[in-house]
């Protein structure tokens, strides 16, 4: 599914730029936003109930990394749609 493909996107991404391995990619009959019909995601980080977890989370290196991975990720996915679909119009052809 599209959400399956950007959740493996951003895991990719996000394991790449913070080097902490990725603890799975899971499909669940979740919405993020309730009826829309777009792709969704639920990110799991890291658990504050975890001590190691917490420590990076506090930081703002780290949460930085997050924050690029998740971009990245998701710049990726949308990369993908549009090669897929060819090239876009430009311009006032829009």
């Amino acid at each position: 599914t599209k959400s399956q493909a950007i959740a493996r996107e951003v895991a990719d991404a996000v394991a790449e730029a913070t080097g902490q391995p990725i603890r799975g990619v899971v499909a669940a009959p979740v919405r993020p936003v309730f009826g829309s019909a777009s792709p969704g995601i639920v990110i799991e980080l890291g658990y504050l109930t975890n001590a190691n977890d917490a420590a990076l989370l506090s930081t703002e290196e780290y949460q930085g990394a997050l924050a690029d991975g998740i971009w990245k990720g998701i710049d990726a996915y949308l990369n993908a749609v549009v090669e897929s679909k060819g090239p876009t119009p430009t311009g006032s052809e829009r």
